[in-house]
């Protein structure tokens, strides 16, 4: 696979030198270059699909560059939105050339999608798909945005549009452009995936506490709600006080005795039970496949290994 992502990578820059000029090509080869240093690549997951299905061709390198570009371009978004993120480079310059790097990739990203397969009948369907999908995730990031979560059911909701979507995006891309059909068994494991790598994401930000950028923006995912419930309980903070977590996680005795509620609640071992149901079911309906071992190992080695 690391040879498979050097070619996406040279794929990736070759796009950007080719369509892109003076300034906006620095801060796009710039912006690249931290998103690459992720260990979570979308393109792969393209690549991999696109070969266990039997694709052959080199075409596909565009595909996976299409959806590398897609999720820079989203990650850009997503954290001007917030606010955070910023030691990221591209929340070091003025906003309004960040978004428009961010609109450039995004339209270079239909670019290189478009220029992915010489089936015409296969394009259709994939444009169609990573539309929806896309869509999708715009509609996830606005009830994220609105701060609208309140329970489980709802976390569940925002993750499936917004985190879900890109992962079934990424996989199905790779699916539809090597079989021309949908394969609902990828878009079930590939839901899977987005919810135990959402939790995961949500779970390790809340434990930097005073850092934690959802405590202090005051955002609601699933462990804060779980915390707040456990200190709920534990009559140290009442409802009415839940929006000033962010202040209580500021002081150093305030944190201190919330910690020590977490950890006596155990909302480690709960959150590790969500992740391992989410990979256990992800590998269930992969197993479903009935694919080599060496699929097997390849999945589990480079995409879901961190949720188990």
């Amino acid at each position: 696979m690391e040879i498979e992502l050097v070619r996406i990578k040279e794929e990736l820059y070759a796009l950007i030198d080719e369509f892109f000029t003076d300034s906006i090509r620095l801060y796009a080869r710039r912006f690249l270059d931290d998103k690459l240093e992720e260990d979570t690549h979308f393109g792969l997951l393209t690549l991999f699909h696109y070969r266990m299905f039997g694709g052959e061709g080199d075409l596909i390198y565009k595909a996976g560059a299409a959806m590398e570009l897609f999720m820079l371009s989203y990650d850009i978004f997503d954290d001007v939105q917030d606010q955070d993120a910023s030691h990221k480079s591209w929340m070091q310059i003025p906003q309004p050339l960040a978004i428009n790097v961010a609109i450039g990739l995004f339209n270079l990203g239909h670019y290189a999608l478009q220029s992915s397969s010489t089936d015409l009948e296969r394009l259709r369907l994939v444009v169609n798909m990573t539309q929806r999908q896309l869509l999708a995730a715009v509609n996830g990031q606005t009830i994220d945005l609105m701060n609208s979560v309140v329970d489980m059911e709802s976390y569940m909701d925002m993750i499936e549009q917004k985190s879900a979507s890109m992962l079934i995006m990424a996989c199905m891309t790779g699916v539809l452009l090597a079989t021309g059909e949908y394969n609902t068994t990828v878009e079930t494991y590939a839901r899977e995936m987005g919810f135990g790598a959402q939790l995961l994401n949500d779970y390790r930000n809340m434990i930097r506490w005073e850092h934690s950028s959802d405590i202090t923006s005051g955002r609601r995912t699933l462990p804060i709600l779980i915390l707040l419930d456990e200190l709920h309980k534990a009559a140290y903070l009442t409802e009415a006080q839940f929006d000033k977590l962010s202040e209580y996680i500021s002081n150093d005795l305030f944190r201190s005795e919330i910690i020590r509620i977490f950890e006596q609640a155990d909302v480690e071992m709960y959150i590790d039970v969500l992740l391992r149901t989410h990979y256990f079911q992800c590998m269930e309906h992969f197993d479903s496949l009935s694919l080599p071992e060496s699929s097997r190992t390849l999945f589990i080695t480079y995409f879901v290994n961190g949720l188990k």
